[in-house]
Parts: structure tokens; sequence; C-alpha cells
């Protein structure tokens, strides 16, 4: 009897240990948020927002980063036309990039005159005039884009058919117009030019500046032939050529040199030798160039550019069914593939490094990336074909860059209207 008594009284012990410990966890459920995480799918429906809410809110973030850009885009590159007036701002915003000092680079005349050629180089064509000498074609070169290898290829194609008529000017379109009009444009009647057909090849921006680099270094570092005899001869070696070839370090001395004082500070520009440093200079002079001859012969006379190829990716395929479409009275012969073995540089194999060490640089993404787009914006914006890097996009579209660029712009087109008005 006893023995029974106790297990009765064990029993309804646990019964009641069970009771309390199941009160404790029920109210503990309402209070402690740990437990929220007991069911995942109940968790995630109260931590998440929903995929809609996502994607709207990335959306709306890129459009307003889109619309900001497409503001910017017209403003200082109008109809393909560079603004002039932002040269000078924006060496002075990679200036900010970098760290230096916040003030206006053309103080000094020698950089002014560097931040003039920097946008402002171009170096001539290709001329073509069909047989019937109704259609005329003009191929302006861009350097580090491919050009050797298309202005070959356009000699080699073009002049094989009777009647018509190819050639090719190197000079400077700048020399080129000041000295009568020789060279590329006066084998087309003045009456025609309106009626050319005026194309281009371009690249990324940033990939052609460190291309351009590379040819540059390149071409010392080889001692290329033809070129050690324009060598500037000076007892103290330029700031980035102290570091040792195929570094980073080596390229992002050059980048601060170039963009801090090319010409007063680091003595790069008149560079060794002294067009060397050609290769990195903005692809906009070719539409700088164009620009001019409408200031001179008024919109309606000049050549406009027709189409420009957005990429050097093959090139012995695209750039011929581009040319096609872009332009009449091109044989049909042009349109084969071209000879890829033609305008090949031995940069490109990159025996002393420089290529690779200014892409790990790029990659970084840090103060020297972002003074290098900078640099570009006007590339970019006038050429908008090409995609447009974030890093490039984030800087364009940050309130004082942005705002800055609209203001000198827009500063600068109020002043154009005044004096109009005069």
């Amino acid at each position: 009897m006893t023995t029974c008594i106790k297990k009765l009284a064990l029993k309804r012990l646990a019964l009641i240990t069970i009771a309390v410990f199941t009160m404790i966890l029920t109210c503990s459920s309402f209070h402690n948020p740990f437990y929220l995480s007991v069911s995942m799918s109940e968790s995630t429906k109260l931590s998440e927002p929903s995929d809609s809410d996502n994607v709207t809110h990335i959306d709306n973030g890129k459009n307003e980063m889109k619309q900001k850009w497409d503001v910017l885009k017209e403003s200082i590159c109008p109809n393909m036309v560079p603004n002039a007036d932002i040269w000078s701002l924006l060496f002075e915003l990679a200036r900010v990039e970098l760290g230096f000092a916040k003030e206006r680079l053309p103080t000094n005349p020698l950089d002014a005159n560097f931040t003039k050629q920097f946008f402002t180089f171009s170096s001539g064509g290709v001329g073509y005039t069909s047989s019937d000498k109704i259609h005329h074609m003009v191929y302006l070169r861009v350097w580090k884009a491919g050009n050797d290898q298309i202005r070959k290829n356009l000699m080699t194609t073009l002049s094989e058919q009777d009647g018509s008529k190819t050639w090719e000017r190197k000079g400077r379109l700048l020399e080129a117009y000041d000295n009568g009009w020789p060279g590329l444009w006066s084998p087309i009647p003045k009456i025609q030019l309106n009626q050319t057909c005026i194309v281009t090849a371009v690249r990324d921006p940033i990939s052609h500046f460190i291309s351009g680099y590379n040819e540059m270094e390149y071409r010392v570092a080889a001692k290329h032939p033809g070129h050690q005899w324009k060598t500037r001869q000076n007892p103290h070696p330029n700031h980035f050529a102290r570091f040792e070839n195929g570094t980073e370090i080596r390229f992002e001395q050059f980048v601060t040199d170039l963009v801090g004082g090319a010409a007063s500070s680091s003595n790069i520009f008149p560079s060794m030798p002294h067009w060397n440093i050609y290769h990195v200079f903005s692809m906009t002079g070719v539409l700088w160039e164009l620009k001019r001859m409408r200031d001179t012969l008024g919109v309606v006379d000049a050549p406009h550019l027709t189409a420009y190829l957005p990429t050097v990716d093959n090139l012995n395929t695209e750039f011929p069914k581009f040319l096609s479409r872009s332009c009449n009275g091109i044989p049909p012969t042009a349109e084969k593939p071209w000879n890829t073995t033609l305008g090949d540089h031995e940069s490109r194999e990159d025996e002393f490094g420089f290529y690779n060490a200014a892409k790990r640089v790029w990659k970084n993404q840090d103060k020297i990336s972002r003074a290098l787009c900078a640099i570009h914006t006007l590339d970019y914006a006038c050429f908008d074909k090409l995609p447009l890097p974030d890093l490039c996009q984030s800087l364009y579209t940050s309130d004082r860059f942005h705002n800055e660029l609209i203001k000198a712009a827009t500063e600068e087109r109020e002043k154009g209207k005044q004096i109009i008005a005069r």
C-alpha cells in the first residue's frame, strides 16, 4: 500500500513539472526574440523585404543615376560636340580625387597647353572616293583603337578598285586644315564635304588609356627604332620613370604626374620621345576637329560624324560590316574579312609587364581609378554607346562632381547667349 502511494505521488510530481515547464516555454515564446528563428519561413517573412520591393528599390536608384548621367552628357557633349569649357575642370576634379589641393590646373601656361592637347589631339586618317565620284568616305584615326589595322586594310581593300581613289593623311587634322586643306580633305570637293561619310572606331576609354600607356612605355623600354633620337635630354628622370618597369607604383605615379602637372611639375609633356604620350590622349580629339570645321564652314556645309564602331574586338570582321552598313558606295570586296596580321603591335605581348601592372591598378578601384574616370568623362559622354563602368558612373552622378560640371557648362552657355544677344 505504501509503495502504491509513493508511485502515485511521483507520477503527480512529474505531471506538475511538465506542466510548469510547458508554461515557461509558452510565455517565453512571446517575449524572447530568439524564438522567432524556430520557424524559418516565418522569420524570413518578418525580417526580409519582398522581391518586388527589392527590385523597385534598385531600379529607382539606377533610374536616378541614369537620369543624372543623361543630363550631364547633354550638357558637356551636346550632339557629340565636346564642351571645351570643362577641359580644365575635369583635370581639377581628377586632382581632387588624388588628394591634391583644389586649384585650377591651367594657371600654368605649360599645363594649359597640355590639357588642350589632351582633348584635341587627332592624327588624320584614310579617305576614299568611289569610281563614279559621287560617294566619299573618310576614316578618322584614333590611336590605340585599332587604327593601324583599319587604315592598312582600308588602303589595301579600297585601292584595288578601278577608277576609285584612296589616300592617307597621318598628320593632325588641325595642321591639315590650317595649311589650306592638303592631305585628308582636299581630294573631296568642298561642296560634297557635308555629304561625305565620316567614320571612326573607339574603345572603352580606360582600356584605351591603359593600352596607350603600355605602348608609350614599351617604345622606350624596347628602344623602339626611330623613336630614341627624339628623347628629351633630361638629367633628372621623370618621376614615374624612377620606378621599376612593369610595376604598379610606376603606373600610379604616371597618372599622378599626368593629372598633377604634366608639363610644369613632372616634365612628362613633352615626353620621351615627345609624341609617345599622345597614345594616352582622349579619343574626343576627332570630334573636336570636326567641331572646328563646323565653326569655320558652318553647320550646313561641314562634314559630320556619320557613325562610330564602339569596339575594337574582332575588327577584321566587324569593321568591314560596320563600314558597309554606314556608308554608301563601298565596294563589295571591302566587306570581306580583313587581314589580321596588318597593324599588329609588338607591345601587345607585354614583354615588360606595363600592361598588366596598369590593369591591376585599375582593378583596385581606388583614387587612381577615380582620377582616370574623371579625365575620361568627355569620352564616355560623347561616345555614349560605350558601357559605363560602375565606378565611373558612381563618380559622375555624385552630387559634387555632377553639380560642378553642370554649373560650369551652364555658365558658359549663358555667357555665349549674352554675347550672341549683343
